[in-house]
């Protein structure tokens, strides 16, 4: 069973390589444990062209890289469809149209489906939201899942 999901990871790694900014600076001194770099290593030989982080860019020596992805899983939810039903209507409609905003709406509204994962940082942006607006009960997802912060 292990080395199926091994695989599975690969083959998602491969799949991420070709449309992921990915990272080649292995002189940096966090590469170990960039998910950039990682998935870099999976870039296709046959591929002419691929989106790469500048390995000149001295941030990649000294380790203060911007783009930095830390290699572990994050939890990740998917869908909103519940997540309104203990808000009352007046806060719950102030807080729709904040998020809208705030996340942009088509990201809000493919969130809200389920399209698209709510990644920490739009976890972050969700509840500083819900809570700027007075709603301090819990925060309902349709689904919860571990997942690379992409």
């Amino acid at each position: 069973m292990q080395k199926t999901t091994k695989m599975n990871e690969q083959e998602l790694f491969k799949n991420k390589a070709e449309s992921y900014l990915v990272c080649l600076a292995d002189h940096c001194p966090r590469h170990e444990e960039c998910l950039r770099w990682l998935v870099g290593q999976y870039a296709p030989s046959d591929t002419s062209t691929l989106t790469v982080i500048n390995p000149r860019n001295p941030m990649t020596r000294d380790g203060s890289c911007n783009m930095f992805r830390l290699r572990e899983k994050v939890t990740v939810y998917y869908g909103m469809t519940r997540f309104y039903e203990e808000i009352p209507e007046p806060k719950a409609k102030a807080i729709r149209h904040a998020l809208e905003q705030n996340l942009k709406r088509t990201n809000y509204y493919e969130c809200r489906r389920g399209d698209r994962p709510i990644t920490p940082a739009f976890q972050s942006i969700i509840e500083q939201t819900v809570r700027n607006h007075g709603w301090q009960g819990p925060l309902v997802y349709d689904r919860e899942e571990k997942d690379y912060d992409w």
